[in-house]
């Protein structure tokens, strides 16, 4: 299994393995399952994926729950105030708008992003961006 970083410490792309190979192996589900520790997000890409397998994966990383998140915040929006350091880093953030169910997620994962610092003159300063996810269900 090969395990390919996507971002800065979120998501990472796993090749060279199934997803039925993850659940009924237990080598393969402990390489992908210390993936997701580092990376919170899996990606498979060109694979067709059936409803049973899926589920038979998810399975192995613990009970599965319903939720309604994904329908009550369809078609929104949520803004967010960001203060990026000199370093690129982000310093600061601030809900103005959207799903509370959605917020969290949405927090976490602008927390671990990391910019191209912006300079001005010559010389890295900090500033204040407005970040805006897009929610929708079915593409």
């Amino acid at each position: 299994m090969k395990v390919i970083p996507l971002g800065p410490g979120f998501a990472a792309e796993l090749r060279d393995v199934t997803l039925a190979e993850i659940t009924t192996d237990d080598n393969a589900y402990r390489e992908a399952r210390a993936a997701f520790e580092q990376h919170s997000v899996l990606v498979f890409r060109d694979r067709d994926v059936s409803d049973e397998s899926q589920v038979a994966f998810s399975r192995r990383f613990g009970p599965l729950e319903v939720t309604h998140v994904a329908s009550q915040g369809a078609g929104t929006h949520l803004v967010i105030l960001s203060t990026i350091g000199k370093d690129g880093k982000v310093v600061q953030l601030e809900v103005m708008s959207g799903h509370p169910l959605l917020v969290r997620a949405a927090l976490d994962a602008v927390k671990q992003w990391l910019y191209k610092p912006t300079l001005l003159n010559g010389d890295a300063v900090e500033v204040d961006t407005t970040i805006i996810f897009a929610f929708s269900i079915g593409g």
